[in-house]
């Protein structure tokens, strides 16, 4: 029967177009069978009004979240005359509501993720424990001494044990600096050590 200005400017109408249409013409398919039910409720005075929050479309195709508060008003005789109807947009809410659920997923996705590299390292360490444990023990038996060639093939097994360790150890780093526990401690490297190992193992 009526609507005024900033219902029009809301759904992007003109008010003939509106009161030629209707207001459910706007409403998505499932949102209007849920409102249909709530209005049902009022035509048979199980409820004197209800709020619901549906997507209306505009003439370009976009969304409009709005919260719906509607009242049905009586004739004289108590019988249903019409609806009146208090409409707000409320689609930066909910643009809010999903940028914070996306970023409780993308936090609940990290900290799984953070919580399997943490796992993962440590099942690496089991192996590696008998690597470098077996390779060790090799070189350091008295009753079956190693030849040079042998002892130096052992030693580059130990070489890549403690490099792969070294790699679990930078798997742990990484789960400490997203979680902001890692503990930086500068020290000074001898780098002929270094390049020799890394020389050793290419």
């Amino acid at each position: 029967i009526q609507v005024n200005g900033a219902y029009c400017e809301m759904v992007g109408l003109s008010r003939d177009e509106l009161l030629a249409t209707g207001p459910t013409a706007l409403s998505l398919a499932d949102d209007r069978r849920a409102d249909q039910a709530q209005l049902q409720q009022l035509l048979d005075g199980k409820a004197a009004r209800y709020t619901v929050e549906k997507r209306l479309r505009r003439p370009d195709g976009t969304l409009v979240w709005v919260l719906e508060a509607v009242a049905l008003a009586h004739d004289e005789l108590g019988s249903p005359d019409y609806l009146i109807s208090v409409t707000k947009d409320i689609g930066s809410r909910k643009q809010a509501q999903a940028a914070l659920l996306a970023a409780e997923v993308a936090l609940r996705a990290n900290a799984a993720k953070t919580e399997f590299l943490s796992r993962m390292s440590h099942e690496l360490r089991t192996p590696l424990n008998a690597v470098l444990g077996f390779s060790q023990l090799l070189q350091r038996d008295p009753a079956h001494p190693l030849t040079a060639g042998q002892a130096q093939q052992v030693r580059h097994i130990e070489l890549a044990g403690q490099h792969l360790l070294a790699l679990v150890d930078d798997v742990l780093d990484l789960s400490r600096i997203e979680s902001g526990r890692l503990t930086m401690s500068p020290d000074a490297v001898i780098l002929q050590p270094v390049a020799e190992e890394a020389l050793a193992l290419v």
